[in-house]
């Protein structure tokens, strides 16, 4: 990562899974994390926002269904830009 992420914001218990994934997407689109680095491990995430791992990893299956991360035996990674696509929505 480009330095330390901004800590995870406090949110009620419903819906966590979008709220990591929201918190995650506006860190790729603002370039705080750049193509191809790797986000927190899931146990890091879960303690990070407070939540079981299975509730971390709900919330980057969100951003991979959406083409916005990958995974590898290594870890999850922020994907490439589509070319003509932004970021930004």
């Amino acid at each position: 990562m480009k330095g330390q992420c901004p800590p995870a914001p406090a949110f009620a218990a419903d819906n966590r899974p979008r709220q990591i994934a929201d918190y995650y997407r506006k860190l790729i689109a603002d370039g705080h994390v750049g193509e191809h680095e790797q986000l927190p491990v899931r146990a890091e995430m879960a303690s990070q926002w407070n939540v079981s791992q299975s509730t971390a990893a709900r919330g980057m299956a969100l951003l991979r269904r959406d083409g916005l991360v990958y995974s590898t035996t290594r870890g999850v990674f922020v994907a490439a830009a589509s070319p003509g696509k932004s970021r930004n929505g």
